[in-house]
């Protein structure tokens, strides 16, 4: 998946949204954003380094923790977090890019209702919506995009190259996931009535 980290980073797919945070940051008094289902944590980190608040921080959290690499205002919790057990406050903005889609109808009404309820700032982000435009922008991504950006991807690991061409399961499974999520995702408008 760093390979569409990287092409979302490349192509600033996030530059909308690190202007809104700027926007939200700057009418509250919010130090702190709390990533929420952070992954490899790409896009928060992108947004971190576009955002005017120097004094901003950002802790990734997910239940699967990973490493990332030390970045001035940018960490990620050690420990594994389930999203349904933070208890919001108004102190944090929460952010989640790309992982709402993988909660149920039940568990995406519950996430709002308990940041709206805490009175808790949250800008959940999904760059993909349901239709054929995006299928074939997730086709080409997870095909071509995959290809051409694994010899770039830092650091360097003989196993990503075999695992792209010479046995392409990082391909096929980027492209099953992309897939999924397509059909996973809802509209803005139908999120709104959720």
């Amino acid at each position: 998946m760093e390979n569409i980290g990287i092409m979302v980073d490349i192509l600033q797919l996030y530059k909308p949204i690190a202007i809104k945070i700027d926007e939200i940051l700057a009418v509250a008094d919010n130090k702190k954003i709390i990533d929420l289902c952070g992954g490899s944590g790409l896009p928060a980190i992108y947004i971190s380094k576009k955002l005017k608040k120097s004094e901003v921080t950002t802790t990734l959290t997910d239940i699967y923790p990973q490493s990332t690499p030390t970045l001035i205002n940018v960490n990620y919790s050690p420990e594994s977090i389930d999203v349904f057990d933070i208890v919001p406050d108004d102190s944090n903005l929460y952010t989640m890019y790309n992982s709402f889609h993988h909660f149920t109808e039940h568990g995406q009404k519950k996430l709002i209702n308990r940041m709206v309820s805490n009175n808790s700032p949250f800008i959940f982000v999904e760059i993909l919506k349901q239709g054929l435009l995006s299928l074939l922008q997730v086709f080409v991504a997870s095909t071509v995009g995959v290809i051409l950006l694994t010899p770039i991807i830092r650091p360097f690991k003989w196993h990503r190259i075999l695992f792209t061409y010479i046995l392409p399961v990082n391909v096929l499974t980027v492209l099953t996931d992309g897939i999924i999520s397509v059909f996973k995702s809802k509209s803005q408008k139908i999120t709104k009535n959720t």
